[in-house]
């Protein structure tokens, strides 16, 4: 018998949910498994014969509505970097400010068009803060992640010249950053339209 590794799905997965007491017949029912409220049926959208009860811990611990998972059309694919083994695919319209506010970073074999999100999906703040809350992260956020990651690269067994300057241009970048949101903070309009 084989090991067990970990996979991770490429697709959405169509269910519904159990109805206590409804006839099973035609659904694969794991011996494990007693069918309760909140367990869901699964059905293959190749085979809709093909259909499984999937309990309702299981189901909870592992699933979560398809509204909540990026699975939009991209609109554009970011053409930057070497795009070898990842693509970042834009999801929205310019929005307020004059910059997209979703992007998606997906294998670069998938066909485009096929946005998966499964290496991550980037949601940035759509509008100010004093006016529309809270709603996304900062491109601050992304450059302190990659800081981390350069500096801890740097800490290990293999630091090199041009991870160093990269380093160095990234902390210049989130400083002027930083610098813009605290000379708007001094003229009173962080959080809001007013340049």
């Amino acid at each position: 018998m084989g090991k067990f590794k970990s996979y991770r799905k490429k697709n959405l997965q169509s269910m519904r949910p159990y109805v206590p007491g409804e006839d099973l017949t035609g659904v694969s029912v794991s011996d494990e498994d007693t069918p309760e409220e909140g367990g869901m049926i699964a059905v293959n959208p190749g085979n809709t014969d093909d259909k499984w009860y999937i309990a309702k811990d299981f189901f909870n611990a592992n699933y979560e509505p398809a509204e909540n998972t990026p699975h939009k059309k991209p609109l554009a694919i970011v053409g930057i970097g070497s795009q070898r083994f990842s693509a970042v695919e834009v999801v929205n319209e310019i929005g307020p400010g004059g910059a997209c506010h979703e992007y998606f970073i997906s294998p670069a074999a998938m066909p485009v068009g096929s946005v998966s999100g499964e290496f991550g999906h980037v949601k940035f703040q759509h509008g100010p803060i004093g006016e529309h809350g809270v709603n996304g992260c900062h491109q601050e956020d992304l450059l302190a992640i990659v800081i981390h990651r350069l500096r801890s690269f740097q800490s290990g067994d293999f630091p090199c010249r041009e991870n160093a300057v990269a380093l160095t241009k990234i902390e210049e970048a989130l400083h002027w950053l930083n610098h813009r949101t605290a000379s708007r903070q001094d003229r009173g309009v962080e959080g809001t339209s007013q340049q």
